[in-house]
């Protein structure tokens, strides 16, 4: 049963693997970062058990080392359990909680746009250049009042897709920032049409 689970695993890698170099998003940079997310997933989940069951034995030699009877034994090391439940749970409720009022004053704040190595962050929205099942396709600009850069992503939902239109306003004092951004975005994303500046 075992072998049959490592082989079906095995297959199942291999078919996404050969699915993903078909995709228009596969580059070997993106790759390897997918590749490292994975293991950095693992090894937080490896740590993390082996983390409990450090907690655990020491909870239980602690409990035994007391010298009591084994119902207060068991206590003890339900009450430690209990406690560092508590404060993991506090910690997630804590993090819950200030990353939601950071996200509410995003859409309340001036408007703005900032292109990253990464993604576009624009009016509190943020949306990856590249990402499963989005991906820029077009960015233009265009000269006329008011100067503008316009971006086209495809966006992929099950087996329908459709184009997502963002057009953002270039202040005076950052007309000369085009050619920058036209090689970085031709950069990181080799499939997109990218006409910022004039050929």
């Amino acid at each position: 049963m075992q072998i049959a689970l490592l082989i079906f695993c095995f297959l199942t890698i291999v078919a996404s693997f050969s699915a993903w170099r078909k995709s228009p998003l596969y580059s070997a940079r993106t790759t390897l970062k997918l590749g490292g997310a994975f293991l950095l997933i693992v090894a937080v989940v490896v740590g993390a058990s082996l983390l409990v069951l450090f907690c655990a034995g020491l909870f239980v030699l602690g409990a035994l080392f007391t010298g009591q009877s084994l119902r207060e034994n068991a206590i003890i090391v339900g009450g430690l359990t209990g406690f560092v439940m508590l404060l993991a749970l506090v910690a997630y409720w804590f993090k819950r909680t200030n990353f939601d009022r950071r996200y509410r004053r995003l859409p309340a704040a001036a408007p703005e746009a900032w292109f990253g190595d990464e993604g576009l962050f624009c009016n509190g929205t943020y949306t990856p250049w590249i990402l499963s099942g989005r991906y820029l396709l077009k960015a233009t600009s265009a000269s006329d009042p008011p100067p503008r850069v316009t971006l086209v992503f495809q966006s992929f939902s099950g087996t329908t897709s459709t184009l997502i239109t963002q057009r953002i306003p270039i202040p005076d004092d950052h007309i000369t920032d085009l050619p920058v951004l036209q090689q970085k975005l031709n950069s990181r994303c080799p499939t997109a049409s990218v006409h910022l500046i004039a050929p």
